[in-house]
């Protein structure tokens, strides 16, 4: 399992193949596993009912039936366009739309820079009851991306509607740890309806992301941010663990894995040089600083045979929780 090219922070775990007699290293009962996902907070204010002791789990589900386009990303330039301004029917789907940014020599290069993003229109939710929903947008990394040099970059708009705040926060969902994560705060209104840019940059996009903005104090309610006619649900599809280690799960519910850290915190960083592959065996020693209780890292040896500390990457921040079922019994 590679982990030098890691592109966001990835939960691991390892399962005997059949039912074992109990075994503390990897049934660690006495730990209470319990959902700990700790989302950037919306603004008290805008969120009243949350209640300290429950944290959301929030989840993007699209509408139904299925609202998606593919914005081109070129026609709105940020040359000739002022908060407020008009953004191309290409770049835009409902509340969110894109904008080409000027280079530092102060063009718009639409030749040198990525374009079509599949963009889904939908929910966020928070996963408790009472619901709170938020309109949001799943943008996909571009398709046609400009591989020599990228002159413009491309970055979100988003349309404010009545009643208004006076700021907003730009939220992204993490699809991971199911946490919201500040994008972008103090983003101001200009009008009812109007179009306003955002700093938040999708041209460099890896994966699909999920965006939602959302007042910073509580205002009256509004449609574009509240669609509370729909009903967004969760749909992980997780890969299951062999049967045979598995004997009481029915085909007909499936789990839904969830991680949490452990409390208090167990985290480190490990250095991932010191154990290196070509003066290693299975068994052999772990250097303290590439292990982590029951979790290490082996720098591997290049096609030469050489373990290269000097030309690899290092420093992975690591923390230790459980995975759990999130079923009865758990």
């Amino acid at each position: 399992v590679n982990v030098w090219n890691l592109e966001i922070p990835t939960t691991y775990l390892v399962i005997p193949d059949q039912k074992v007699s109990f075994s503390p290293t990897l049934y660690p009962t006495t730990l209470s596993p319990t959902i700990s996902i700790k989302p950037s907070p919306i603004p008290p204010s805008n969120n009243p009912s949350l209640s300290p002791s429950i944290k959301p789990v929030y989840n993007f589900s699209q509408l139904n039936p299925i609202v998606s386009k593919v914005l081109i990303g070129k026609q709105t330039q940020e040359c000739n366009f002022e908060d407020g301004g008009i953004v191309h029917e290409d770049d835009m789907l409902d509340n969110i739309g894109l904008i080409l940014t000027r280079y530092g020599d102060g063009i718009c290069y639409t030749n040198y820079c990525n374009s079509l993003y599949e963009t889904k229109q939908g929910v966020v939710d928070n996963g408790r009851t009472p619901v709170e929903e938020f309109e949001a947008y799943r943008i996909s990394p571009p398709s046609k991306e400009e591989g020599s040099f990228t002159g413009s970059k491309t970055q979100l708009l988003f349309r404010l509607n009545a009643p208004l705040a006076s700021s907003y926060t730009v939220y992204k969902l993490n699809e991971l740890s199911r946490e919201l994560e500040v994008a972008q705060s103090g983003l101001t209104p200009k009008g009812d309806g109007d179009f306003v840019q955002s700093n938040v940059n999708v041209w460099n996009l890896e994966i699909p992301t999920t965006y939602l903005v959302i007042p910073d104090q509580k205002v009256s309610f509004s449609p574009t941010l509240y669609p509370t006619t729909l009903s967004p649900t969760i749909s992980i599809k997780p890969s299951p663990i062999p049967p045979s280690n598995n004997p009481s799960l029915s085909p007909s519910i499936k789990p839904v894995y969830n991680f949490s850290q452990l409390n208090p915190i167990v985290s480190k960083v490990l250095i991932g040089k010191q154990t290196q592959e070509c003066n290693f065996e299975d068994g052999g020693i772990v250097h303290e600083d590439d292990m982590l209780d029951n979790i290490g890292l082996i720098l591997t040896r290049y096609g030469d045979g050489i373990c290269y500390t000097n030309y690899c990457n290092s420093l992975y921040e690591t923390k230790q929780g459980v995975v759990d079922n999130g079923r009865t019994p758990v």
